[in-house]
């Protein structure tokens, strides 16, 4: 997810390379933080203090949103293979899609024609 031609990443110190890194994989401040042996609250202190990591750190999130989305859109409209089993055993497989994933998707890219249009008050 991370590509060598992202704005600034090469000139970044290493630590925060591998927490990019690390983000780009999880998609979690947390366990980005733990994989490079440092408190969450250092990734906001560098996006105050160093605007290269703010703009790599932009640049990855989007990335890897994107990938989110691109997953997304894959499982809605192809399914995922789910286990039939019986008496234990693992007999088949059968296709599953995602109604609620779909709608989601729909209302996302073309609200206008699939927003939700309950009452609320």
């Amino acid at each position: 997810m991370i590509r060598s031609g992202m704005p600034h990443l090469e000139r970044l110190p290493k630590r925060r390379r591998d927490f990019l890194k690390a983000f780009a994989e999880t998609l979690n401040i947390a366990e980005s933080a733990r994989r490079v042996d440092r408190d969450s609250d250092v990734h906001y202190y560098w996006l105050q203090t160093d605007p290269r990591y703010a703009e790599c750190f932009e640049a990855v999130k989007a990335a890897a949103v994107q990938s989110l989305e691109d997953e997304a859109v894959r499982r809605a409209k192809n399914g995922v293979l789910v286990p039939v089993v019986s008496a234990g055993k693992v007999v088949a497989y059968a296709r599953k899609y995602s109604d609620s994933l779909m709608i989601k998707l729909l209302q996302r890219f073309k609200p206008e024609a699939y927003k939700d249009r309950s009452c609320r008050e």
